[in-house]
C-alpha cells in the first residue's frame, strides 16, 4: 500500500471541506433564529401583538426540523455511495457529520417550539388583561 499517506490526505481534507460547511450553515440557522428571537423580543417590550412572530417562530422550528430531517436523508444516501471504501475512523468520523444536522435541527426546533408556547402564554395573558 505505497499511495495509503495519499489516501489519508484526501480523506481528511474531505473531512475538512465538510466540517467547514457544516459550521458555515450552523452559523447561518442560528443567525436567522437569533434575529427572531431578538425581533420577538423588541415587539413584546413595546406592546405589539406576537401574532406574527409567533407563526414565523414555529414556521422556523418546523422549517428547521424539515431541513435536517432532509440533511440527513440526502447525505445518508450519498455516503453510502461516495465513502464506502474509507478507513473505519474515518467512516465513523463522516456517519456522525452526517447525523448531526438532524440532531442540531430537532433541538434548535424543540427550543423553537418551546419559546414559541411561552410567548403564546404571555401574549394571550396580555390580551385578556
Amino acid at each position: 500500500m505505497e499511495n495509503e499517506p495519499t489516501v489519508r490526505a484526501i480523506e481528511y481534507s474531505l473531512l475538512n471541506i465538510y466540517g467547514h460547511a457544516r459550521t458555515v450553515e450552523a452559523i447561518v440557522l442560528l443567525s436567522i433564529l437569533a434575529l427572531l428571537f431578538i425581533a420577538g423580543c423588541v415587539a413584546y417590550s413595546k406592546g405589539k401583538k406576537m401574532k406574527g412572530f409567533l407563526w414565523g417562530l414555529g414556521s422556523m422550528s418546523v422549517l428547521l426540523f424539515l431541513h435536517g430531517v432532509w440533511r440527513f436523508g440526502n447525505e445518508n444516501f450519498k455516503f453510502h455511495e461516495m465513502f464506502s471504501d474509507m478507513s473505519q475512523q474515518t467512516y465513523h468520523i463522516m456517519q456522525l457529520e452526517i447525523y448531526a444536522p438532524l440532531m442540531v435541527s430537532t433541538s434548535l426546533s424543540a427550543i423553537g417550539v418551546f419559546f414559541t408556547m411561552i410567548l403564546g402564554i404571555l401574549d394571550s395573558k396580555n390580551e385578556r388583561t
